[in-house]
């Protein structure tokens, strides 16, 4: 803001470019205020990866020449932007280039579906992973197949570190497609191959080179070096900076932290590190804090999703596109809420009491017991187990849909709510090994006597060897 205030010249223009991330920023809210249920958090996750694959199939069959689609994409562009002979897809997207972003930045959350999606659904789920990493690699866009393939190197990672290697050899597998793609365009024109490994310094026939725009770039963070020349700027000065005859419309710096210097000075782009810190930090800590077979992938994608966007912005600038813009700020919001404590819905106390009543009655019923003795032994049960209000799950390891023996799925899943919408942590209890309940116990923030051996056999009724998934409620 201040930045856009002082900015010396196209001060109005400055101040309405600042729509583009007071606008994100309220959609992250909204998602992070939206999503806090699990099954909300997800629907959008599915949503964002489906984005993903209806680009990639319009791109696909784009490439195929099919002139029926052919005809109606041409409506939404100015042209073809091919590299020699071969034609760039850019789907339903203005540039090939936001084609590769919005593609990267959803095959994490594809590969995280396809890995926790039941099993009629795998498949599908499964096979459009290729897909979408050969609509990445018809773009030619080189930042974006790097990005893609440090999306995918970031999921196999985690998939290590879970203990879940079964996950890499597909990763792998899918990854095959780049170079498979690539050798067959190159065989389609001889050219290609000069043009993927042309350095940064040359300049194509529609625009200077990379290095033109970075030169640009310093000279006006030189003049203006604490706030820069305003945001959105950059494309107004560049013609006087550079020299260079060049519409304003389609000038960038292609690369997202260059061009936040230019316009925003140093001020600004350490406030830009900060945020971008800050997410990569809340998407890392998502993935540490996962605690079942279910929820680490989808976690790992959003970091997956993150550190791809990071990557290409080396050598592109999205933020200025309303696609790429949207699409990110719809993962930071997930990123968000994926981090935060208690992100079930929010219930009154006194319903989630009444449905508690309501199924301690019904096994009464079929335990032949009446009246107030059930209540009166789950006060004792509870009262046992050291924590007030205390709920136990005992679920197989990893299996975050089982339900436990009398409950049906579906009521176990809206406990489980309840409680976390009361402020509950989520705990894989080992009892055998005192070292892992330390740990667990550090990283929960909970007193170790609260995951004690004699807990756990409580819990387990003397089936030690099995763990336990403990839902509690944080109270004194």
């Amino acid at each position: 803001m201040l930045s856009a205030v002082l900015a010396p010249v196209y001060r109005s223009e400055a101040l309405a470019s600042l729509e583009r991330p007071a606008s994100g920023a309220l959609l992250a809210w909204a998602v992070f205020e939206l999503c806090r249920t699990e099954a909300r958090w997800r629907r959008v996750a599915r949503a964002v990866a489906l984005g993903g694959v209806a680009i990639a199939l319009v791109g696909l069959v784009e490439a195929s020449g099919a002139p029926l689609v052919g005809g109606w994409i041409a409506v939404l562009h100015d042209g073809p932007i091919p590299i020699g002979d071969v034609p760039r897809i850019t789907s339903t997207l203005s540039h090939p280039n936001e084609a590769a972003m919005l593609l990267e930045l959803s095959l994490p959350l594809l590969v995280a579906w396809a890995w926790t999606a039941p099993q009629p659904w795998r498949t599908p789920l499964s096979m459009a992973v290729p897909g979408v990493l050969l609509g990445i690699v018809l773009t030619f866009s080189r930042a974006g197949v790097a990005a893609a393939l440090a999306a995918l190197t970031v999921m196999a990672g985690v998939s290590s570190r879970c203990q879940e290697r079964g996950y890499v050899r597909p990763l792998a597998t899918a990854a095959l497609i780049v170079p498979l793609a690539l050798v067959w365009a190159s065989q389609a024109d001889p050219g290609l191959n000069r043009r993927l490994t042309a350095g940064v310094d040359e300049a194509s026939p529609g625009q200077p080179s990379r290095i033109e725009f970075w030169t640009a770039a310093l000279d006006m963070l030189r003049d203006r070096p604490l706030l820069g020349v305003g945001p959105d700027n950059f494309r107004w000065q560049f013609v006087s900076y550079s020299g260079v005859a060049e519409n304003n419309l389609g000038i960038h710096a292609h690369d997202q932290y260059v061009e936040a210097l230019a316009d925003t000075g140093i001020l600004g782009l350490l406030s830009l590190a900060w945020l971008l810190a800050r997410l990569v930090r809340h998407a890392s800590d998502g993935v540490r804090l996962a605690t079942t077979s279910a929820e680490w992938p989808w976690r790992a994608a959003l970091l997956a999703s993150l550190s791809a966007w990071l990557l290409h912005a080396l050598l592109d600038d999205f933020e200025r596109f309303w696609p790429t813009s949207v699409a990110f700020w719809l993962i930071a919001g997930l990123s968000l809420r994926a981090c935060a404590a208690g992100s079930a819905v929010e219930q009154p106390e006194d319903q989630s009491d009444d449905r508690d009543h309501h199924e301690q009655d019904q096994d009464a019923r079929r335990t032949g017991q009446r009246g107030a003795a059930p209540a009166a032994a789950a006060e004792a049960h509870h009262a046992a187990i050291v924590r007030p209000r205390l709920t136990l799950f005992k679920l197989p390891v990893g299996t975050a849909s089982a339900a436990p023996a009398g409950m049906p799925e579906d009521v176990q899943h809206d406990r489980i709510q309840r409680l976390q919408a009361d402020g509950a942590s989520i705990m894989e209890v080992l009892p055998e090994d005192e070292y892992e309940r330390e740990h667990l116990a550090g990283a929960l923030n909970l007193p170790l006597h609260e995951l004690t051996r004699a807990a756990a056999d409580r819990v387990l009724g003397g089936d030690r060897a099995r763990p336990v998934v403990v839902y509690c409620q944080d109270v004194e």
